[in-house]
């Protein structure tokens, strides 16, 4: 397996969110995932791998359109019924990266949490004096 060997914290101000921070982890000093993200969900804190959105093209002008938009953000028209998509393309967003085995995603969970905990402990300490 690989070893994370560097895990940057960045925490989110928003007051009220559910997502608490963004992570940035470095892999065998070679290989950096950005933009997770440590949302506080209803069962404790969890990791979101990074995501996007995806976008089918408009039949008329060719823009790119958020997949179920009804209409071209760019001419108008009346886009493709998103229910004739195939079954793979139903979903708005997609994993760009994320562990295949149940013990990657334990691994690098418990380093990201660990690593938020002890960022949002010491800011906590800066805080106060």
């Amino acid at each position: 397996m690989f070893e994370i060997t560097d895990v940057k914290i960045a925490l989110n101000d928003g007051t009220g969110s559910k997502l608490r921070a963004f992570a940035t982890i470095t892999l065998d000093d070679v290989f950096v995932i950005r933009d997770i993200k440590i949302i506080d969900g209803k069962k404790g804190l969890f990791v979101a791998m990074p995501c996007m959105q995806i976008s089918e093209k408009c039949p008329g002008c060719g823009r790119r359109n958020v997949v179920h938009s009804r209409y071209c953000s760019n001419c108008g028209k009346a886009l493709p019924d998103s229910e004739h998509m195939p079954e793979t393309r139903k979903e708005e967003y997609k994993d760009i990266a994320h562990p295949i085995c149940p013990e990657c995603r334990r691994y690098m969970e418990n380093a990201i949490v660990s690593a938020y905990k002890e960022r949002l402990s010491t800011a906590q300490m800066t805080q106060r004096v």
